[in-house]
């Protein structure tokens, strides 16, 4: 059973990988308010005992500004925008170098992107990007859209 799981969460990985690879090569050029120009993938978090906490899939970076950006194949329960506000915050208490000291945001980013959800992650305070035919687009945020600062 343990074989099964540790292959479902293998194959999960090795999924997410090329989606990430897509979202992550021209994200930057969504935010030229930013000016976010450096993507870095695979980013650990380390508490004080060194231990992984966490991982951030995308971070952009720019010298006093950052973006992390969750990547879902489906972005589909409300569940998975709560959970990254509780790994926003993990970031912000144990921000890695290329966080460190600087604004921090966020972005949801999915294949597949729940009408509900997406609503829900504006509301948030993240930005919500999605695969449109084989290119990236940024949701247009609400007019009283708010990005979130951790």
């Amino acid at each position: 059973m343990d074989r099964v799981c540790g292959n479902a969460g293998g194959l999960n990985r090795s999924m997410g990988e090329p989606i990430e690879s897509l979202f992550a090569a021209r994200l930057g050029e969504k935010f030229p308010q930013y000016g976010l120009r450096r993507a870095c993938r695979r980013i650990p978090i380390y508490n004080e005992k060194n231990e992984q906490k966490t991982d951030i899939d995308i971070l952009l970076v720019d010298t006093d500004m950052c973006m992390a950006v969750e990547v879902k194949r489906e972005l589909n329960k409300m569940e998975d925008v709560d959970r990254y506000v509780k790994r926003m915050g993990l970031i912000r208490q144990y921000p890695p170098e290329l966080v460190n000291g600087k604004q921090l945001l966020g972005a949801m980013a999915g294949v597949v992107v729940d009408p509900e959800v997406k609503d829900y992650a504006h509301k948030s305070g993240f930005y919500v990007l999605e695969l449109s035919d084989e290119a990236v687009e940024l949701v247009p945020q609400p007019e009283d859209f708010v990005p979130g600062k951790w």
